[in-house]
C-alpha cells in the first residue's frame, strides 16, 4: 500500500463526516428558502405576499406578490370593516395578484390581509400583515400648476363610496347650495376675485348618513404685471463687440406675495431670446455680452415676456432702441425691395452729432437756413447709395411715369404721397429721410458749403454734381445715377441730378426745430414739404449755384411732381 493510499485510509471517517455535515446544513437551508410562508423564513418572516392597498379603480385596490409554493391553488382574502372581525371576501385563483373591493361604503376604516391556499388548506394567518383604507370622502381640485390656476373655470374631483347626493359651495355656509345627483367629476367656477379659493362638500350615502364636509384649496391668479422694464449697457444705445448690456425687469406683487417662481425673457429683434435669472424680490436679471458673432442689429425693439408661476403672460416694451453694430461709415449693404425681384444698394450712416443750417455769411445761402444749430442722432440707419431709379419703383409699382425713360436714372414725375404708396408696398420697411438725416448724411463730417469743400468758384462742381447750366430745360434730362463722385460716406448725386423729397413739412427757418434728427411734422400736416439737393437743371430764371450746396432747402406743395424731383430712401 502506497504512502497517500494509507492516508486516505486513516482520514476517511473523518472527510465522509463532514460532508455528511455539510449535506445536512445545506438542505435544511434550502428547505427553508423553498417554504415562503415559513415563519422561520429569514427573508419573508412568513410573509411573502407584500400586501398594498389605495382608493382607486372605484373601490379599495389590493395588490400582492405571488407565493412560490408548488401545491398553491389560490389565494383567500379577508376584511375587517371598522371594528368587526375579519370574515372572507373573496377567493381567487393562482394567476390573480390583484383585487378591487367594489362593495365598501363611505366613512369606514377596512383591513385587509391575504393568505395563499391549497386543494386541501389554507396558509398560516398569524404572521401575515394587515393593511388598512379609510374611505372618507375627498375633494380635489384639478390644478393647472402645484397650488395655482389662471383660469375661474376647474375641475373638482370627489371620490365618496356609495355617496347619492351631494352639496357644493364656495364657503362653509351650505345655504344656498341644492342637493344635486352625486358625481365623480364635476367643474366648478371659482368666485370671483384673486388669492385663496375653497371648495366645500357634503355627501348623502346610501344608508342616509350625512358625511362630515370636506374641503380643498387653490390659489386663483388671473393676471401678472410688470412694473418696470429697463437695461443698460457699457456703450450706450448703440453696442459693439465686448460691450455688456444688463437687463432687468421688476414684477410686481400679487395676492400671493412676491411674483417668484416666474419665467423671464428678453428678445431683440434678431437675436434669439434672453433668459433672465430670477432674484428673491420678484426681479429677473441677466447680462449679455456682445460677440463678433453677435447679429449686427439696428434700432431693434427690446420686449420682454414673463410669464408667472401660474401661467399668466405679460410683455413689456422698453421705450429705447438698440443698435449692435460694427460697421464703419460707408460699409454698403443690400436690402430687397420687398418681393419685387429688386434690391436697394445702401449705405451706412454712423450716429453722430452736426452742426445743421448756413455758417455766418455763407456764400450764396438763404435766411430760411438759419439759425445754425446742433443735431444729435443717437443711432445709425442707412441710407440710399444712389437715388431711387426707375427699374425699382416699376418692379414695386408695376409702372414709370417719369420723362426721361431709363431703368439706371432716378424715378421722377412722381408726387410725396405717391411715395407713401411706394412705402406702404414695401411694408413700411423703408422711408423718406427726415431733412435732418439727409443733411447730415449729405456733409459726411464736413462743414464747408459742399461736401467737397467751398468752392467759392464752383469750380469743381462737375466732378460730384449733374447740373446744367442753361435759360430753359427743354434740351437738358436726368443721367444715370452714379456717374459722379460720392461724398465721404459713399452717396452718390447728393448735389444735383434729381431734387430729393424729405419727409418734413416746411418751416421758414429752424427756429424750434427737432434737435434729435427726427422728422419736423405739424398737427395737421402742412400742405409744403421739403426738397433738397439740387437737380439737373440749373435754370437761372428760377434757381442758383447755391441750390447744391449741403445746407441748400427749398419748398414744394406736396402734390406737386415734375421731371427734376425724386428722392431717395433710409432705413433702420
Amino acid at each position: 500500500m502506497t504512502g497517500a493510499a494509507r492516508i486516505v485510509k486513516r482520514f476517511f471517517p473523518c472527510l465522509c463526516f463532514l460532508i455528511s455535515i455539510l449535506l445536512i446544513f445545506s438542505c435544511s437551508e434550502e428547505i427553508l428558502w423553498d417554504n415562503p410562508v415559513d415563519p422561520d423564513n429569514p427573508v419573508t418572516s412568513g410573509d411573502p405576499y407584500q400586501l398594498e392597498a389605495e382608493i382607486a379603480d372605484g373601490g379599495a385596490k389590493l395588490t400582492w406578490q405571488a407565493v412560490n409554493i408548488s401545491s398553491i391553488t389560490g389565494y383567500n382574502i379577508y376584511r375587517k370593516d371598522n371594528d368587526s372581525t375579519f370574515n372572507q371576501l373573496q377567493q381567487v385563483n393562482a394567476t390573480t395578484l390583484t383585487h378591487t373591493d367594489t362593495t365598501i361604503q363611505n366613512g369606514h376604516r377596512y383591513e385587509y390581509y391575504v393568505v395563499a391556499h391549497t386543494a386541501t388548506e389554507e396558509g398560516e394567518a398569524s404572521n401575515v400583515a394587515r393593511v388598512a383604507v379609510s374611505t372618507d370622502p375627498v375633494i380635489f381640485i384639478e390644478r393647472e400648476s402645484d397650488t395655482l390656476t389662471p383660469t375661474r373655470n376647474v375641475t373638482l374631483t370627489v371620490i365618496a363610496f356609495g355617496a347619492q347626493k351631494m352639496l357644493l359651495s364656495n364657503n362653509v355656509d351650505f345655504s344656498r347650495a341644492e342637493w344635486e345627483v352625486f358625481t365623480s367629476t364635476k367643474s366648478w367656477e371659482l368666485s370671483n376675485g384673486d388669492g385663496w379659493k375653497n371648495v366645500y362638500i357634503r355627501i348623502i350615502t346610501v344608508d342616509g348618513d350625512t358625511s362630515s364636509q370636506v374641503s380643498d384649496s387653490i390659489g386663483l391668479d388671473t393676471y401678472a404685471s410688470i412694473s418696470s422694464f429697463t437695461w443698460s449697457s457699457t456703450g450706450g444705445d448703440t453696442l459693439v463687440p465686448d460691450d455688456r448690456v444688463m437687463f432687468t425687469v421688476q414684477t410686481a406683487d400679487d395676492e400671493f406675495g412676491t411674483e417668484t417662481g416666474g419665467r423671464a425673457v428678453v428678445t431683440v429683434e434678431g437675436w434669439t431670446g434672453i433668459e433672465l435669472v430670477g432674484q428673491a424680490n420678484g426681479s429677473y436679471t441677466s447680462s449679455y455680452t456682445i460677440t463678433p458673432e453677435t447679429p449686427e442689429v439696428s434700432n431693434a425693439h427690446v420686449v420682454v415676456s414673463f410669464t408667472d408661476r401660474a401661467g399668466n403672460e405679460v410683455s413689456n416694451e422698453s421705450n429705447r432702441r438698440l443698435t449692435a453694430d460694427w460697421l464703419s461709415a460707408g460699409d454698403e449693404r443690400n436690402f430687397p425691395l420687398g418681393d419685387s425681384g429688386e434690391s436697394i444698394s445702401m449705405c451706412w450712416i454712423p450716429a453722430g452729432s452736426f452742426m445743421m443750417g448756413r455758417q455766418d455769411g455763407e456764400q450764396d445761402s438763404d435766411s430760411d437756413e438759419s439759425p445754425r444749430h446742433r443735431v444729435t442722432l443717437t443711432e445709425g440707419f442707412w441710407m440710399g447709395k444712389y437715388e431711387v431709379t426707375q427699374a425699382q419703383w416699376e418692379a414695386v409699382m408695376g409702372s414709370n411715369p417719369s420723362s426721361f425713360k431709363g431703368t439706371n436714372r432716378p424715378i421722377e414725375q412722381v408726387t410725396w404721397n405717391e411715395i407713401q404708396e411706394f412705402e406702404s408696398e414695401l411694408d413700411n420697411e423703408f422711408r423718406l429721410p427726415s431733412e435732418s438725416e439727409w443733411e447730415y448724411a449729405c456733409r459726411a463730417g464736413t462743414t464747408t458749403r459742399f461736401y467737397w469743400g467751398d468752392d467759392p468758384d464752383y469750380g469743381d462742381m462737375e466732378y460730384y454734381s449733374i447740373y446744367y447750366i442753361c435759360d430753359t430745360d427743354d434740351h437738358v434730362e436726368t443721367s444715370e445715377v452714379g456717374t459722379k463722385a460720392p461724398n465721404a460716406w459713399g452717396l452718390y448725386d447728393m448735389s444735383g441730378n434729381v431734387w430729393e423729397w424729405c419727409e418734413d413739412d416746411w418751416h421758414d427757418d429752424y427756429y424750434g426745430a427737432p434737435v434729435d434728427g427726427s422728422a419736423w411734422i405739424e398737427d395737421p400736416r402742412k400742405a409744403n414739404t421739403v426738397l433738397r439737393g439740387g437737380s439737373y437743371n440749373c435754370n437761372l430764371l428760377f434757381f442758383s449755384l447755391g441750390d447744391y450746396r449741403s445746407a441748400s432747402r427749398r419748398l414744394i406743395h406736396y402734390l406737386t411732381y415734375g421731371r427734376i424731383i425724386g428722392f431717395r430712401l433710409v432705413r433702420f
